[in-house]
């Protein structure tokens, strides 16, 4: 059909649709909006796709939002970065914030693959929703945005870096009790440290990495020695690593756990940068 007929004749359909009593017709109407947004220009797409999602974002059916949420980054890949920055990611975080637990486990799974589609500047309005999300009452919640946290950390200013996330990063080590969690928090502290560079040691102390080295759990220490050696290796700085890093890493070597102690002499080529 030719775009203006088009526009004419099923955009008061899908606007009818949308509103249909049976919230499984609405669920459809997603991969119908899916398959028009990857055709349609972006001012067809501001003018006719845009208000629907607006209004659906809300939809009293919670099937509906975890459909939208399913569908963010094909949404974005088809609307392109202007809409996507400046509409879309608007409209998303809405679904982050959902009441709905599922609904902000498939936001936030699905928020991963979005920001990569997102542009670089816009990464500091995130920062909020990261933070309130990384304190979720569900724990996969909290592990999917603390991966969000890890992309988003490598990318900030690092005043914004130093001032809003690595300190709260670290209180929140203090009080969670989920160890998926944990690791997935010390693969962000350790995007924060790469980030930060040498600044890193002035906020995080030699008790912080102590503490973190006393994790029963050995997939979590495993997790701390990865992060001394990227960030180590990332300030290019061997007096550094020898003041600040060396001697928490060689105690991989009396580690219990032979899981431990291989995946640390893997490291010694990182580690002697």
């Amino acid at each position: 059909m030719k775009s203006d007929s088009f526009i004419q004749d099923m955009i008061p359909i899908l606007k009818l649709l949308s509103n249909d009593d049976q919230d499984s017709v609405r669920v459809l109407c997603i991969d119908s909006i899916v398959l028009m947004s990857k055709v349609f220009t972006k001012e067809l797409n501001k003018a006719n796709i845009i208000p629907i999602l607006i209004l659906m974002i809300r939809d009293k059916a919670w099937k509906v939002r975890i459909k939208i949420s399913n569908n963010y980054t094909a949404l974005a890949e088809a609307m392109g970065s202007e809409i996507t920055d400046h509409s879309l990611l608007n409209i998303f975080s809405t679904l982050l914030t959902d009441p709905e637990g599922e609904v902000r486990l498939a936001a936030t799974q699905n928020f991963t693959n979005f920001i990569k589609l997102v542009s670089k500047t816009k990464y500091g309005t995130l920062i909020p929703y990261c933070l309130d999300l990384n304190k979720d009452s569900i724990p996969l919640v909290r592990v999917c945005s603390y991966e969000n946290t890890t992309i988003i950390a490598r990318h900030l200013p690092k005043e914004e870096v130093k001032a809003k996330l690595v300190g709260t990063i670290i209180a929140n080590f203090k009080t969670e009790i989920n160890n998926e969690v944990k690791i997935e928090l010390l693969k962000a502290l350790t995007s924060c440290g790469v980030n930060l560079g040498v600044e890193f040691f002035t906020i995080v102390t030699s008790q912080d990495i102590s503490n973190f080295l006393k994790e029963k759990s050995w997939r979590i220490r495993k997790e701390v020695y990865r992060m001394i050696a990227e960030v180590s290796s990332s300030t290019k700085s061997n007096q550094l690593f020898e003041v600040h890093f060396q001697d928490f890493f060689f105690t991989y070597l009396t580690d219990q756990v032979y899981q431990v102690r291989l995946f640390g002499n893997s490291l010694l080529p990182v580690s002697s940068l």
